[in-house]
């Protein structure tokens, strides 16, 4: 995963042990991500400082990330002029545009929602909501695609109809 090679990069550059099982916990299981693992390690560095340099690296990275089996087709048949498709992140809008460009996909989105769109992220429904309002459509007649415990909550706590489509980091979670 593109985001976890470059936070162990970026952790292994500042002489800081990070592993898979880190990611996991933070950005996974707490959802806490930079600022819960710079805690829990008793580390004095700036999480906004680190996010400039990790997203810096993340670039190196992006061939990782690759979009999951079918996703160019469904994006490509569904935005044929027939729905309007948002992406809802809790990743910054920086990470998501360049994730979106690099793969050819951001032709498919009128509108990206990401961490800094909203005041509280997923597994709240504003990042949903927002999505909804700026298409001027009621919640109920959209519907989100998943691959997060959190992301499932966010779409099903805004009033949506939701299709979780798990990843590997998130295949264990409880999507029910």
């Amino acid at each position: 995963d593109a985001k976890y090679e470059s936070c162990k990069k970026m952790f292994g550059d500042l002489g800081v042990k990070f592993i898979l099982n880190d990611f996991f916990i933070h950005w996974i299981d707490k959802r806490d991500g930079l600022e819960g693992f710079l805690r829990d390690k008793g580390l004095d560095l700036q999480p906004e400082d680190l996010r400039e340099l990790r997203t810096g690296i993340f670039r190196g990275f992006l061939h990782l990330a690759k979009p999951m089996n079918g996703a160019r087709d469904l994006l490509r048949e569904l935005g044929e002029g027939r729905y309007k498709i948002g992406a809802v992140s809790r990743n910054y809008q920086e990470e998501v545009r360049t994730l979106l460009e690099y793969h050819g996909l951001r032709e498919y989105f009128n509108i990206v929602i990401a961490r800094e769109d909203t005041r509280r992220t997923k597994p709240h429904p504003d990042p949903y909501l927002e999505c909804a309002s700026r298409f001027h459509q009621k919640p109920e007649q959209c519907i989100g695609f998943e691959d997060s415990e959190d992301g499932v909550l966010s779409v099903k706590s805004a009033g949506m109809h939701c299709i979780a489509v798990p990843n590997d980091f998130t295949r264990y979670q409880d999507f029910s």
